[in-house]
């Protein structure tokens, strides 16, 4: 498993599905103090035998769409991946990065970054992390050489976005356990609360950036948390202020781009699927913020649900975004703020 000892302040982003985290890796793409570093653990936790899908409870539509996934462009070329060679793997590219004396980002969905025990512990309710368990596959060194940014996004916007997009391909009905892997929040507290106790514990310097009461935005360790709404809404003070806390050149994030050509977009169903709005956009998309901070209404939500979904899958979205909401709202307590 990755377990480098170097202090140096190689940055994570750990973040969901339809948490507008290609526009975020976007930002950074040309960042010439960066080196980024995409997905390292998603083969192995999608196509590898120890992949998470193995062992799950979903619908026969979802399993059969699981078969097709596996046997198409990316899958034959994954089908070995274990965790154990994407962290040697990983090592071995963060040490590159800083051989050429840049900092690497790194970015993954959350979930794949998660112990497959751990995630079957979650889902069926049957015990829950020690504290100050490391609920990764990385090591406690490497996490701890870590900068970590946590990305979230409100349940009401990232679940129905999820549902949408996925349907299609991997056919997952909301009641599917595949499901609630690919829209919880649950993997990111878990990675913060391991960071927060560590801090407690003395053993790193992690304080969460958004917390008042921290004392301290040291790196390596520092815990960031950031809202998609301000990536959407406020982008350049947000970044200004990320870029202020990971001591970065606020120069280097860029806000436009050119869009990728025609003939450059991949053939593969999945990257056209969920990147093909990021490879034809042209730079942020400014979005007006709710008037007086108002929050989402999840009954106007709903609403909506209804119409697009059905009633009664409009009704299962409306009850996995009200068991989302603590997960969501303990974390964006401690958002960096501009």
């Amino acid at each position: 498993m990755a377990s480098s000892s170097s202090t140096s302040r190689r940055v994570y982003a750990f973040d969901n599905p339809r948490s507008c985290s290609q526009l975020f890796n976007k930002l950074f793409e040309e960042h010439p103090q960066l080196l980024q570093i995409f997905h390292p653990l998603y083969p192995a936790s999608s196509f590898g035998p120890e992949r998470i899908w193995l062992g799950l409870k979903h619908s026969d539509a979802a399993e059969e769409a699981q078969i097709r996934f596996a046997e198409g462009i990316q899958g034959p070329m994954f089908s070995r991946e274990t965790y154990a060679a994407a962290c040697t793997r990983l090592d071995e590219k963060v040490e590159e990065v800083e051989r050429q004396g840049k900092v690497a980002w790194i970015k993954d969905h959350t979930a794949c970054c998660i112990r497959k025990e751990v995630i079957l512990r979650w889902l069926r309710q049957t015990s829950s992390l020690r504290a100050g368990e490391n609920p990764t596959v990385f090591t406690e060194a490497f996490m701890d050489s870590l900068t970590p940014i946590l990305l979230i996004r409100h349940p009401a916007l990232v679940i129905p976005s999820w549902y949408r997009k996925q349907k299609p391909l991997l056919r997952q009905a909301v009641h599917d356990e595949d499901f609630r892997v690919c829209t919880t929040l649950a993997w990111s507290r878990m990675v913060f609360d391991y960071y927060r106790y560590q801090a407690r514990q003395g053993h790193t310097n992690s304080t969460a950036a958004g917390d008042l009461h921290a004392t301290e935005d040291g790196l390596p360790g520092t815990l960031i948390v950031v809202d998609a709404e301000d990536i959407t809404h406020n982008t350049k003070p947000t970044m200004e202020k990320l870029c202020s806390i990971l001591h970065l050149d606020p120069q280097g994030v860029q806000y436009l781009w050119d869009p990728v050509p025609d003939e450059e977009i991949p053939d593969d169903p999945m990257r056209r699927a969920f990147f093909m709005d990021i490879m034809k956009s042209t730079g942020v998309q400014q979005q007006a913020k709710n008037t007086a901070g108002q929050q989402l209404s999840l009954e106007t939500e709903m609403a909506k649900w209804q119409v697009e979904f059905g009633e009664e899958d409009a009704a299962m979205l409306r009850a996995l975004v009200v068991a989302e909401m603590p997960n969501f709202e303990y974390l964006r307590q401690y958002k960096i703020s501009v």
